[in-house]
């Protein structure tokens, strides 16, 4: 594989194995196959991790409100304590 492919490769947070698996396909839209499927890996963990900044962003809003109930999402939630580290969990 050329060099500046598989810097590119190594800057979009490709793992050595995957630059391996991509060098050894056959054919260039099994190459595309293999990159969207990474490329869709890596929106999932954008979207997750967005998700989980909203969640701590709306936390921290509530913690200055100085609610450690409030309703998100029509569910009741509460902040909890284990172990030293505040978690929320659903109030059923």
């Amino acid at each position: 594989m050329d060099e500046k492919v598989r810097q590119n490769l190594v800057d979009a947070g490709c793992s050595e194995g995957f630059n391996d698996d991509y060098a050894a396909a056959g054919s260039g839209s099994e190459q595309l196959c293999r990159l969207r499927q990474h490329r869709k890996e890596l929106l999932r963990r954008i979207h997750d991790g967005q998700r989980q900044l909203d969640c701590l962003d709306y936390l921290i809003y509530q913690v200055k409100r100085g609610n450690h109930e409030f309703r998100r999402n029509q569910k009741e939630w509460s902040l909890c304590h284990r172990r030293g580290k505040c978690r929320l969990r659903p109030v059923f």
